[in-house]
């Protein structure tokens, strides 16, 4: 991705996302200015967010020139605690979607090994 910071260094931040609700960050906030490249680390993403650019002259977004369109093997070794999925890393996965209910709960980068649910309105109640 090529971002262009007109004016004094700004402290900016990217960060991506496969449901546009759910944010996780590929780039460290530190100052930039004028042409900047930030690289998305083959992180699966649908919606970009330049979190604290004041001033953007233009964004220029470039996807990979071929795709892989076989999917990976699914995680092994799935366990639940409590309301934490954890599962071991799949070589070659560009990231995990997390479903419950038939909803897209979560969209996680290739790095992601565990996931908190916290939507859940489930309680118990121990007497």
């Amino acid at each position: 991705m090529r971002l262009s910071l007109p004016g004094k260094a700004q402290q900016v931040q990217l960060r991506g996302s496969v449901n546009g609700r759910d944010f996780v960050e590929l780039s460290d906030a530190r100052a930039r200015k004028g042409e900047v490249t930030l690289r998305l680390g083959g992180a699966p993403v649908r919606f970009l967010r330049a979190v604290g650019a004041t001033r953007v002259g233009e964004l220029a977004v470039y996807g990979a020139a071929s795709g892989d369109t076989a999917p990976p093997k699914a995680p092994q070794r799935i366990r639940l605690d409590g309301a934490t999925l954890r599962w071991e890393r799949v070589p070659g996965a560009a990231g995990y979607d997390i479903y419950a209910d038939g909803r897209l709960r979560a969209g996680l980068p290739a790095t992601a090994t565990r996931w908190k649910d916290t939507t859940s309105t489930f309680k118990i109640d121990v007497e």
